[in-house]
């Protein structure tokens, strides 16, 4: 199963980036590439982003490729959230959010984000 997809809810396109669970830091930068791969075909402020990050372990190497990730898709992101961010997690998005500029909502599941997402008029 893919961890890079669409997920459509309410006429809205939410692209999801699942994280979860991963502890090797190599496949998640393989999905990170994927996903900044599939943003960076889509038009200028287009897109609802999701990222699981439940029960995902990461280091310097991982969180480095995030920052570069976020810089990368910044201009296509129209509203991101990110799933499952508790304690140490939450200290990464408030890096990111300093360094892009913009609001990335953090939630403890993945539908609690989705219901976020979904309240952005198309």
């Amino acid at each position: 199963m893919s961890r890079v997809f669409f997920l459509y809810k309410n006429d809205r396109r939410i692209l999801i980036m699942d994280l979860s669970s991963i502890k090797d830091v190599n496949s998640s930068i393989e999905i990170i590439d994927s996903c900044e791969e599939t943003i960076t075909r889509l038009p200028l402020k287009s897109a609802l982003l999701l990222t699981d990050v439940t029960g995902t372990s990461y280091d310097m190497l991982g969180i480095e490729r995030i920052r570069t990730f976020s810089r990368n898709i910044s201009p296509f992101i129209k509203a991101s959230a990110v799933a499952g961010a508790m304690d140490e997690k939450e200290m990464v998005i408030e890096m990111l959010e300093k360094m892009t500029g913009r609001r990335i909502a953090g939630f403890a599941t993945r539908q609690e984000a989705v219901d976020f997402l979904v309240s952005f008029a198309e």
